[in-house]
């Protein structure tokens, strides 16, 4: 078994990877040694859950009194890059939380440290897991919808997530909003689908000392075309529509179970998906799994991982793929404008535009 600490305790913990690890452990794949936090009252509350795990104040004291071999990194991005090269240092595998970092330079910078290590650093995207996506994947890469494609990628909610401190809401720690937040995974997933795009223009609510709940992208790259938008306030109808010469794609908020497609001008038709992963981590024909929810996908970028860790597989995502839509979104935040808010009186949309965070708050980037 691999012997896992995990750094921060807090939500992301609780409600992404706590479930998955016991999986795992249940399936021998891993023993959690350490639980490592500078709060040990919030990290003594897994304890019960996982008896093996001893509570550290520091990565160095854990690897210095338990044999470790891989790491979680789920603290707020702010602290990633101190972390994230600690661990390689100490000779640990990390898969580390998204955003990796908040700085393209800084992705850059592990990836040659991981180079160096000889240590597999994996980045959290999990949405590459999503069959649906997987599968539309497949449909776009066979010219399905033929050429000079657009699209549209978006999603938006009431903010719900449990927070132990004000660190995500905090550009110093968190590196921005919701662009950081909900913006990464989709970043990530475009360039999955289309390969590398440019920002054309980028617009944000953010007032100065905060970050932003709602932002619109637009990118463009060889071939595609298309909008970006995240809200942390509202809801939409998520979801991504892809359309070309030849027909649409589009794929629903969270469904893991189908796709839609059409030809141009045709009728709808709903595809089951049944993209599937390797289950386990062993060397000959694994079980291979189709992830039904969000915890089944959560469990497969583990084996992932660990397969990387075991037998010297690539990861979806690297130190190096993570840089592209981190530079990105610090791209979105150099080109950010006031969004337009239709709703409010012409008084009120010019008090907010000079109140918009890049107004005046360049050093903050």
């Amino acid at each position: 078994m691999v012997s896992l600490a995990v750094i921060g305790c807090g939500a992301v913990f609780e409600q992404l990877h706590a479930l998955a690890i016991r999986r795992l452990i249940s399936g021998r794949e891993v023993e959690l040694s350490a639980l490592v936090d500078p709060d040990q009252a919030r990290a003594s509350r897994y304890t019960k859950r996982f008896p093996n795990a001893v509570w550290f104040p520091s990565l160095e004291e854990a690897a210095a009194k338990r044999s470790l071999q891989a790491v979680l990194v789920a603290s707020p991005p702010g602290l990633h890059r101190q972390q994230v090269e600690a661990a390689l240092g100490l000779g640990l595998h990390v898969l580390c939380e998204k955003p990796l970092v908040t700085t393209a330079t800084d992705a850059h910078l592990l990836a040659r440290v991981a180079a160096a290590s000889g240590k597999c650093l994996a980045v959290g995207q999990t949405r590459r897991y999503f069959p649906s996506l997987a599968h539309a994947a497949q449909k776009i890469r066979a010219g399905e919808l033929g050429s000079k494609l657009t699209f549209t990628y978006s999603e938006g909610g009431i903010w719900g997530w449990p927070i132990a401190s004000f660190a995500p809401f905090l550009r110093a720690t968190a590196g921005g909003g919701v662009l950081t937040d909900k913006g990464v995974h989709i970043l990530d997933l475009l360039l999955w689908l289309f390969g590398e795009m440019k920002v054309v223009s980028s617009a944000d609510d953010s007032l100065r000392g905060g970050v932003e709940g709602n932002s619109q992208l637009e990118l463009e790259g060889p071939g595609v075309r298309g909008t970006v938008q995240v809200s942390w306030d509202q809801g939409m109808n998520n979801g991504l529509w892809i359309a070309g010469e030849k027909g649409e794609l589009r794929v629903q908020g969270d469904d893991f179970l189908s796709i839609d497609i059409r030809s141009r001008g045709g009728n709808w038709t709903r595809i089951p998906n049944e993209v599937a992963w390797p289950a386990s981590t062993a060397l000959n024909s694994p079980p291979m799994m189709t992830p039904r929810d969000y915890q089944d996908c959560v469990y497969l970028e583990w084996v992932s991982f660990l397969r990387a860790v075991r037998h010297g597989e690539k990861v979806p995502v690297d130190a190096s793929v993570a840089a592209i839509p981190i530079g990105q979104i610090e791209e979105a935040y150099r080109q950010a404008k006031p969004r337009e808010e239709k709703w409010l009186t012409a008084r009120e949309q010019e008090s907010a535009a000079a109140g918009h965070w890049r107004n005046g708050a360049a050093a903050n980037i």
